[in-house]
């Protein structure tokens, strides 16, 4: 379900810090942005994720706690650090210089190729991604997270909604 306009607001509003760590993406985002970071990423970004960044385009959180039920049934909780905005001038936007591409080269972290990287653990060791291979009834991909350490993966949220409604301000 599509983020209202009373839901982005607030995420405007209560979502992100008021400082960033390079994760905001071009101001102003216009729909030439758009189509130029979906043309490199080579995947369409989720209605959602576009609709928040037309908000604030990316950037460190406030509400940085992401709780969920792993494989096992275990409660976990992750700290989420920042989600990039869409661009390229930041060095953590979606195309910037250490942005979604950056993780899957071979040089770099070599991550795989499953979709698009939007955001980070606080630990520097995990990434979250909409994982394109994992599309739900209403198009959307799945997000999951994925260590450096040993590319584990785990499913996390149903879509890029799902996961923001989930982030909690609380420890």
């Amino acid at each position: 379900m599509s983020f209202s306009q009373a839901e982005l607001a607030d995420f405007a509003a209560n979502l992100f810090v008021n400082y960033d760590e390079g994760f905001e993406g071009d101001t102003p985002l216009t729909d030439e942005i758009i189509a130029r970071v979906e043309e490199e990423l080579g995947y369409s970004l989720p209605i959602d994720y576009i609709a928040l960044m037309r908000q604030k385009n990316g950037g460190s959180l406030k509400r940085c706690f992401f709780r969920y039920t792993d494989t096992d049934g275990y409660e976990c909780e992750l700290i989420v650090r920042g989600i990039y905005g869409i661009g390229f001038a930041n060095n953590n936007a979606l195309c910037g210089q250490m942005g979604s591409r950056f993780l899957e080269d071979p040089k770099n972290h070599a991550l795989p190729h499953i979709g698009v990287y939007f955001a980070e653990e606080d630990s520097g060791h995990g990434f979250f991604a909409l994982d394109y291979r994992n599309i739900n009834a209403d198009g959307e991909p799945s997000v999951i997270n994925i260590y450096l350490d040993n590319f584990h993966e785990e499913y996390i949220a149903d879509s890029f909604a799902d996961f923001v409604r989930r982030l909690t301000a609380d420890e």
